[in-house]
């Protein structure tokens, strides 16, 4: 333990995602995110391989640096077997900017007695996401904040302010220590469907002045688009994008989603509609679309060739009693032009049944895989070439671009800059703003910016 307020980087440098970032003010402390870096073909973990369960899940994880090695915020049930000493509750507090697995995949590591704070509209989409399966379930010590709401952990004060990125209730913190302000930015974006947010947390962040600013840099470094490659969208462009591709297309229409944005599922409903067509969604994104307030009046359900038989899970019992029109490959099949099915990546074998007539798209709007990058790019591009599917784009990043994360920074004016949650953090400079590029493992102290350890 320092004696003066620091701040302990034990994930999210060097990578994209993978925030576990501490606080700490005497013998309190506050953690902030708790995911896995995003790094698809250098992983660890794929196909068979997976993580152990139960309290071997731990050992696991740590043993492969996912998690860091910390006293006093595991379950006992797994402490034991790795040497360390269990959850201690509330001198520990774990606040969650969103709920994207980058930032919140680990987070049934912690102990019970250990609070996890995230907004309201994310704890509510967690549930709705482990209910399908697609998430373990959420944590004992999960509460939910209000925006602007003021959270004490002993001399510590975190108040959460709301940004703008791709999912609901994404979250930057101001976090207040004796020694000044520490301030992170999450994730977020200016090109999004509410900039304002952005900018409301940017001001708030510059009137508190704060000694350190930890900005996410995903997009730092990423090459010029090139002559043919699909047009950057801002949020609000991209249901029309989507329109302008069902235009030219006779045949089924096709759309890869990510679950969690509720948002563009919602305003992609409502533009396909006036179109003439009608979306279809998986039941785990239909699920949660309602479970996050979001109408099915206008939308449909897929009933997979694998969701006929065998006893149901309660979601979905739940789901198909509310009345939604539930549509099986062979509806759509006979009247493909009716449609825009979402069908996620490990689902494409459903297209066997489907049997896209010619003509037929698949757009692609930032659901698996996630781009070129992924070695999963491969078996999706053949299972298109096989059917005859072309690839079509209307997607929109959820992260700002560079010249927008310097605007961010040189709005706020921090002394210190930290740039995180990037692969290449040495591009991100703002003249007259001190630059420090923390280092995995290390502590800085909050009132100096020195590394003390």
């Amino acid at each position: 333990m320092t004696s003066s307020p620091s701040i302990h980087f034990h994930g999210g440098i060097g990578t994209i995602g993978g925030t576990k970032i501490i606080v700490q003010d005497g013998d309190f402390r506050v953690i902030f995110d708790f995911g896995l870096s995003y790094a698809p073909g250098g992983e660890f973990w794929g196909g068979r391989i997976q993580p152990r369960t139960g309290a071997a899940r731990l050992k696991d994880f740590l043993t492969l640096g996912y998690v860091p090695r910390l006293d006093g915020l595991y379950r006992p049930d797994a402490c034991a077997a790795v040497g360390l000493e269990p959850g201690r509750g509330e001198r520990t507090q774990v606040f969650i900017s969103h709920l994207h697995l980058d930032h919140m995949a680990v987070l049934d590591l912690l102990a019970d007695d250990v609070p996890v704070w995230m907004h309201a509209d994310s704890l509510r989409l967690y549930r709705a996401v482990a209910e399908t399966g697609a998430s373990p379930a959420v944590p004992a010590g999960a509460r939910d904040f209000a925006w602007g709401q003021e959270i004490q952990v002993g001399p510590i004060t975190v108040l959460p302010l709301a940004v703008d990125h791709d999912i609901p209730g994404a979250a930057g913190l101001l976090i207040k220590t004796s020694a000044g302000t520490v301030a992170y930015t999450g994730d977020l974006r200016l090109h999004g469907s509410a900039p304002e947010r952005t900018v409301a947390f940017m001001a708030a962040a510059r009137a508190a002045e704060p000694r350190m600013l930890l900005v996410e840099g995903t997009r730092l470094g990423e090459p010029e688009p090139l002559p043919n490659s699909p047009a950057r969208l801002t949020e609000p462009e991209v249901p029309g994008k989507v329109v302008e591709h069902l235009a030219r297309t006779a045949g089924l229409a096709l759309i890869t989603l990510y679950p969690r944005n509720t948002v563009r599922i919602a305003n992609i409903a409502a533009a396909v509609k006036q179109a003439g067509r009608t979306l279809v969604l998986s039941p785990e994104s239909a699920y949660i679309h309602r479970a996050m307030g979001g109408d099915l009046g206008e939308i449909a359900v897929y009933r997979r060739s694998t969701d006929g038989g065998g006893t149901r899970p309660a979601w979905f019992s739940a789901l198909v009693s509310t009345g939604v029109e539930v549509l099986d490959a062979a509806a759509i099949r006979a009247n493909q032009p009716a449609y825009l099915l979402q069908l996620n990546f490990w689902e494409l074998n459903e297209l066997v049944d489907l049997q896209p007539q010619s003509g037929s798209i698949f757009i692609h709007s930032n659901g698996e895989p996630l781009g070129r990058f992924d070695p999963a790019w491969e078996v999706f591009v053949r299972w298109l070439d096989h059917f005859k599917l072309e690839l079509c784009w209307a997607a929109c990043t959820g992260h700002a671009a560079p010249a927008d994360l310097h605007e961010v920074v040189a709005g706020i004016r921090p002394q210190i800059l930290m740039p995180i949650h990037s692969r290449t953090p040495e591009l991100m400079e703002v003249a007259g703003i001190n630059r420090t590029l923390p280092e995995l493992g290390a502590i800085y102290d909050i009132a100096t910016g020195a590394r003390i350890g």
